[in-house]
C-alpha cells in the first residue's frame, strides 16, 4: 500500500499524516522509532522508504496494546471568596464614562483651523489655516454642518479595511448630528480608470454600505468633474503652483533614492539644523 503512489512526495506525506494520527491515539514505541526512521528517509528524498515506514508504524500503532494518551487536566481556579460589601445599587442613570462624547469635534463656525499644524511647520505654510472669508463661503456651502466622504474606487468588492473607513467617515457625521452640530456623509466614486471599473463592483458597493447600516446623503462620481479638474489644474500652473514633470522612470527612481537618503541623515542631525536637501532630490 506504501508503493502505490510510485513513491512520491506527496504520497509519503500523506502516509506520515496517517501515522502521526494513529500514534497520537497510541504511541507505541516501535511505531514511534518508525516514524523516526521514516523521518530520516523525507530528508534523505527517499519517499518510497519513507512511505513505507510510516505505513508500517500505522499499522503498529492501531495493533498495539499501549493505552492512548490523555491529557492532563488542569484544576479549576478556586473561585474568588465572597466578601460582605454590599453591591452596588441598580441604577437607569448611565456610567461617567459614557455620558463623556466619544469623539471631540468642534463647532463648524469655530473652525478656523482647519487640523493642527505640524511640528516644525511655521505659520508662513500652515495652509490649514481659514479666513474669515474663506470660513464664511465653507459654512455657505455646506449649511454649516459636518461633512466627510467615502470615496471607493469601484475596482474590486469591498474588504474589512473598506469597513473601517466606512465607520470613521459616517461615524463622524453621525457623531456631529448626536452634538446638534449637523452632519452628512458623501459617497463618492473615484472612477477614474475606466479600464478597471465595472458597474458590478458600483452596484456591490452600494449594497454593502447599506448592509452595514449606512445611508449616504447623496452619491456622486469623480468621472463627472473631470473637465472642472482639468480646468483647475491648468490654472493651478499658470498660477505657479504646480508643474508637468517630465522625468523619466529612472530619473524619478534616482530623486526618490536621494530624498531617502536625505531624510535618514535628517534623522540624524540636531533639532532644528536639518542637512541641506542635495540637488538631485529637489523637484526639478
Amino acid at each position: 500500500a506504501s508503493m502505490c503512489d510510485g513513491g512520491s512526495k506527496a504520497g509519503a506525506k500523506t502516509a506520515k499524516a496517517d501515522a502521526g494520527k494513529a500514534a497520537k491515539k497510541k504511541p507505541d514505541p516501535k511505531g514511534l522509532e518508525l516514524i523516526e526512521q521514516g523521518d530520516a528517509a523525507m530528508s534523505e528524498k527517499n519517499f518510497a522508504l519513507a512511505a513505507d515506514l510510516y505505513a508500517q508504524a500505522k499499522a503498529v500503532c492501531e495493533a498495539s496494546s499501549v493505552a492512548p494518551a490523555t491529557k492532563e487536566k488542569k484544576p479549576k481556579a478556586a473561585p474568588p471568596a465572597a466578601t460582605n460589601k454590599p453591591e452596588a445599587a441598580a441604577t437607569d442613570e448611565p456610567a461617567e464614562e459614557e455620558k463623556k462624547p466619544k469623539l471631540a469635534l468642534s463647532k463648524p463656525t469655530e473652525n478656523m483651523q482647519a487640523k493642527l499644524l505640524r511640528e516644525g511647520v511655521d505659520s508662513q505654510h500652515n495652509y490649514a489655516l481659514n479666513s474669515e472669508s474663506k470660513l464664511k463661503e465653507h459654512l455657505s456651502a455646506t449649511g454649516g454642518c459636518f461633512r466627510t466622504r467615502f470615496p471607493p474606487e469601484p475596482n474590486g468588492y469591498l474588504h474589512i479595511g473598506h469597513a473601517k473607513a466606512m465607520n470613521f467617515n459616517f461615524g463622524q457625521a453621525r457623531i456631529a448630528r448626536e452634538l446638534g452640530y449637523g452632519g452628512e456623509t458623501i459617497m463618492r466614486f473615484d472612477d477614474t480608470n475606466p479600464t478597471a471599473e465595472k458597474q458590478e463592483f458600483i452596484d456591490s458597493i452600494l449594497d454593502n454600505v447599506a448592509w452595514l447600516g449606512h445611508t449616504p446623503s447623496k452619491v456622486t462620481y469623480s468621472s463627472d468633474y473631470f473637465q472642472q479638474l482639468y480646468d483647475l489644474a491648468v490654472k493651478l500652473i499658470e498660477a505657479g503652483g504646480a508643474y508637468v514633470c517630465h522625468q523619466t522612470a529612472a530619473e524619478i527612481k534616482a530623486s526618490r533614492d536621494a530624498l531617502k537618503a536625505y531624510h535618514s541623515k535628517k534623522k540624524e542631525a540636531p533639532a532644528g539644523q536639518p542637512p541641506p536637501l542635495p540637488a538631485e532630490a529637489a523637484s526639478p
